[in-house]
């Protein structure tokens, strides 16, 4: 968890009376901290944690970009694209639906498909947890 207001991640915090409706507090400054992820009307630089100097670099030099089930319907994917756009990186579709633009190598069916099988073409030994049965 972080907290804003000194903009500093904390390693443990007690969740112990969430139940109870109380929300932990920054030991720095007292604010209600709030869970390390970004929200809609949030940027990725905001935070140092998130890394997105070296996630745009690592952007920049890749040779190939893979998107596994998004809907590219967020900031970090209008982002990576523009980049393989700018480097002439390939970009990689693992999703039954169509990426919406053109230029993209698909491979549209289900990750649980279609990962384990890059994975053996790879030659990375590779093990994918089997999916977790729904309820009822």
């Amino acid at each position: 968890m972080t907290c804003r207001g000194v903009d500093a991640a904390v390693e443990r915090v007690d969740l112990s009376r969430l139940d109870e409706g109380e929300f932990p507090r920054c030991p720095h400054c007292g604010a209600p901290m709030r869970p390390l992820v970004l929200l809609f009307d949030e940027y990725y630089d905001w935070h140092e944690a998130f890394q997105a100097h070296r996630a745009r670099r690592l952007l920049d030099d890749a040779d190939v970009l893979v998107f596994v089930g998004t809907s590219f319907s967020v900031g970090v994917t209008s982002l990576a694209i523009r980049s393989a756009q700018v480097s002439g990186a390939r970009v990689v579709n693992v999703n039954p639906e169509r990426a919406p633009f053109p230029g993209v190598a698909e491979l549209n069916e289900g990750a649980e498909v279609v990962l384990p099988k890059l994975a053996e073409a790879a030659g990375v030994a590779a093990t994918f947890p089997s999916r977790r049965p729904g309820p009822g």
